[in-house]
């Protein structure tokens, strides 16, 4: 508290009302909100709010970027014929549910979803088909076994779809 002329000067105060800041003094029994203080204030909620947009914008570009790189990594599997059985569209989606970083899928509807809606990808199978070798996948990825086959090169030719396609995800990162 300070004496000036007539008055006496509380100082100032902050006042937190409906989560925002009011700066107040009083000065002659009146009340003034302090405008500087204010502006200051909106400065920085301004500033907040603009590395918090800048952050969800960079997080939205990497989904998009991880999103682009899954797409072009399925279609260019297409192209080369490594996805040769309809069953293997979903080696891929076990492969990336079982892998760091990458997508996660609740349900071969969500999988089938995400490839068709999202990434735009033609030629994507039914969802049966992929539910199919998800019911016949045992273990985790890369050392699956499969209930219905003993063949050690069926065998071999699948855990290869997956590596394949998790290889050519990390190699373009």
């Amino acid at each position: 508290m300070e004496v000036k002329g007539n008055f006496i000067n509380y100082g100032s105060y902050v006042d937190v009302h409906d989560n925002e800041r009011v700066y107040l003094s009083v000065e002659k029994g009146k009340v003034k909100i302090d405008e500087a203080k204010e502006m200051e204030a909106e400065a920085e909620k301004t500033e907040a709010d603009a590395e918090k947009a800048e952050a969800e914008a960079e997080k939205a570009e990497a989904k998009v970027s991880a999103d682009r790189l899954i797409a072009d990594t399925i279609n260019g599997m297409k192209t080369s014929g490594e996805l040769k059985k309809m069953g293997d569209w979903g080696l891929l989606m076990i492969a990336m549910n079982q892998t760091d970083d990458m997508p996660d899928f609740a349900t071969p509807r969500s999988y089938v979803d995400y490839l068709s809606l999202e990434l735009k990808i033609e030629g994507v199978p039914c969802e049966s088909s992929i539910s199919k070798m998800v019911g016949k996948t045992r273990g985790m990825f890369p050392n699956w076994t499969f209930t219905d086959t003993t063949d050690i090169m069926e065998t071999n030719r699948r855990i290869n779809v997956g590596k394949c396609f998790i290889a050519a995800i990390r190699k373009r990162r």
